[in-house]
C-alpha cells in the first residue's frame, strides 16, 4: 500500500524518483522547497517453492521468522465465498437452555464441543443442565451456520445400497523418534496461519499443513481427502459447491480437545483431522472421511436436527475403510454390545466427546443411520438430516424405527471366533485407560509413550485382536505408572 508524501520524510527510500524544485517567492528571508515522491516500487514476488505434486496443485510456504505486526492473509477463497477469519472477537455470549436441550445439541449450534462447555459453565457432567439456565458461550465459539442451498443434482448410487469399495491409497506412518519428544499440541483456532505454513491449493479445497509434514506425507493426506470426498459424494448422493479449508495436525489438539481425532467447524467450511503417527492406513483413512462428512451435510444437506443424525452419518461414510482392513463390521460390534446390555441407544445417546471416550454411542448412531441409509436410501436420510421428522419422512415414529433396527442387530449371527466377552471388557478397559491419560494430560515423554501403547492397543480391539490388546493395555500401565 503506498504512502503520501512519504518521499519527504524518507528519500533515501526512493531512489531514482523524480524531484522538481518550484521557485517560489522569498518571504521572511526563507525558501520552502516543495518535494513530490514518487509511489513506492511493487516488491519482488517470492519465487515459488518447486514440489512433485502435479500442476494443479502448488506450494506455498509461509516464513517461519516473526510475523509482523499486521501479517498479510496467507490464502485467499473463491471470490463467492467470504474468508473466515481464523480466530473469534473476544466475546462472551450467553444461551439459555430451552425445554428439552441438550448440551450435545447446544454444542453443534454454536460449533463448539461438549468439553468445551462442560469446562467453560463448571459442570460436573454434560447432564447437569436445566431449563432457563444461562450457559457460557466461550469467546472461541463461532457464529451461527452459513445460509446453504440445495444440493446439486449427482447420480444416484448403483443398485443394491451404497458402494464400500473404494480404493484406500497406499499410506505411509509418520517417523517416530526413538526417545519419544515432549508434546507441542496442535491448535484448532487463534493464528492458524502461524501454526499451519504449509498451504496446497485445490480446485476444491486448501489443505493447511504443519511445516514438519514430509513432502511424500503431504501428498499421502492429499489422496487420502479425494478417496473420501468420492467416498461422500457417492454414498449420499450429494455434491458440495463451492471451496472448504482442510487442516492436518501432526500432534494431539491442545486442551479441552486432547480426546479428540479431529474436528469439524462445518458451517465455516473447515475441519481438522489427527496425523500423528498414530492409528493405521484405514483408522486414518476413516478419521478424514468421518470429518469431511460433518463439511458437506451440513452445507449440503442443511443444519443437522440433531447430533446423533450428524455424527452417525459420519460413522456411515468412514465405516467402509476399518471394514474393508478386516476390523469388526459395524453391526457386530453393535450387535454384541447390544446382547451385554452395553450398547446406548440412538434416541436417548447424548455423549459424543470423541471416539476416544464414547466409541459405543458413536458406533450406535452410525449402525442406526446405515440401517435408515440402506433401508430407505439416502434421499430420504437427507430430509431427516435437516428436520428430524421421522413420521414426514418414513411415517413411522423414531422409536419404531429403532426398534426394527434393533430386531436386525439382535437376529445378526456373530462369527464363533469372535469373543464377545472380551469385547465388551477391552471396550471398557480402554475407555478407562483414556480416561485417566487426558484427565491431566501434559504430554510429557512417559505420557507420550503410555498414549502410544494404548493406541495400538485401541486398534487391537477394533480389529478383534484381543490378546494384543492385553498385552498393549500392560504396556500403557508399564509407561503410565511414572505418571499417576
Amino acid at each position: 500500500m503506498g504512502i503520501q508524501n512519504s518521499s519527504a520524510f524518507f528519500p533515501h527510500r526512493f531512489p531514482g524518483c523524480l524531484r522538481r524544485h518550484l521557485s517560489a517567492l522569498a518571504l521572511l528571508g526563507g525558501i520552502i522547497v516543495l518535494l513530490t515522491g514518487c509511489g513506492r516500487p511493487p516488491a519482488t514476488p517470492l519465487p515459488p517453492v518447486v514440489s512433485s505434486l502435479p500442476p494443479t496443485v502448488v506450494f506455498s510456504i509461509t516464513p517461519t521468522a516473526p510475523p509482523p505486526a499486521t501479517p498479510a492473509p496467507t490464502s485467499t477463497l473463491a471470490p463467492t465465498l467470504p474468508l473466515i477469519p481464523t480466530s473469534a472477537p473476544n466475546i462472551t455470549r450467553t444461551h439459555t437452555v430451552k425445554s428439552g436441550e441438550l448440551l450435545g445439541q447446544i454444542a453443534l449450534d454454536y460449533d463448539v464441543t461438549v468439553e468445551v462447555l462442560v469446562a467453560a459453565n463448571h459442570l460436573d457432567s454434560p447432564d447437569e443442565i436445566w431449563e432457563g439456565q444461562e450457559l457460557i458461550i466461550p469467546a472461541a465459539a463461532v457464529a451461527a451456520a452459513i445460509p446453504v442451498s440445495a444440493p446439486a443434482e449427482t447420480p444416484t448410487p448403483s443398485p443394491g445400497g451404497v458402494s464400500t469399495s473404494l480404493p484406500t491409497p497406499t499410506m505411509t506412518v509418520a517417523p517416530m523418534a526413538s526417545g519419544e519428544e515432549a508434546w507441542t499440541p496442535s491448535i484448532l483456532e487463534g493464528d492458524l496461519a502461524r501454526a499451519y505454513p504449509v498451504v496446497v491449493e485445490h480446485e476444491r479445497y486448501t489443505l493447511h499443513y504443519p511445516e514438519k509434514l514430509l513432502e511424500s506425507e503431504r501428498v499421502t493426506t492429499q489422496a487420502m481427502l479425494e478417496t473420501a470426498i468420492a467416498r461422500i459424494e457417492q454414498s449420499l448422493a450429494i455434491h458440495l459447491e463451492g471451496r472448504f479449508d482442510v487442516y492436518v495436525a501432526g500432534s494431539l489438539f491442545a486442551a479441552p480437545d486432547v480426546a479428540l481425532r479431529g474436528r469439524s467447524f462445518s458451517s465455516q467450511r473447515r475441519f481438522f483431522f489427527l496425523w500423528d503417527g498414530s492409528g493405521d492406513a484405514a483408522d486414518r483413512q476413516y478419521i478424514i472421511t468421518h470429518e469431511a462428512t460433518h463439511t458437506f451435510t451440513w452445507n449440503t444437506m442443511g443444519r443437522p436436527a440433531s447430533v446423533m443424525l450428524h455424527e452417525g452419518v459420519a460413522v456411515f461414510t468412514g465405516m467402509a475403510y476399518y471394514e474393508a482392513a478386516g476390523y469388526i463390521p459395524l453391526d457386530d460390534f453393535c450387535a454384541i454390545l447390544r446382547r451385554a446390555g452395553k450398547l446406548p441407544l440412538p434416541s436417548t445417546s447424548t455423549d459424543f466427546g470423541g471416539h476416544l471416550s464414547d466409541l459405543e454411542t458413536y458406533y450406535s448412531a452410525g449402525s442406526f443411520v446405515r440401517y435408515l441409509i440402506e433401508t430407505y436410501g439416502p434421499a430420504e436420510f437427507g430430509v431427516l438430516y435437516a428436520t428430524g421428522d421421522y413420521r414426514a419422512v418414513y411415517a413411522k415414529a423414531q422409536a419404531t424405527l429403532e426398534a426394527e433396527w434393533l430386531a436386525r442387530l439382535e437376529a445378526r449371527e456373530i462369527p464363533a471366533k469372535l469373543d464377545e466377552a472380551a469385547l465388551v471388557e477391552t471396550v471398557a478397559a480402554i475407555n478407562a485407560a483414556y480416561a485417566r491419560l487426558f484427565a491431566y494430560f501434559g504430554g510429557s515423554p512417559e505420557e507420550m509413550r503410555a498414549y502410544r501403547a494404548l493406541d495400538q492397543a485401541r486398534l487391537a480391539t477394533l480389529s478383534g485382536r484381543f490378546q494384543d490388546a492385553a498385552r498393549n493395555l500392560a504396556q500403557f500401565e508399564d509407561a503410565f505408572a511414572s505418571v499417576e
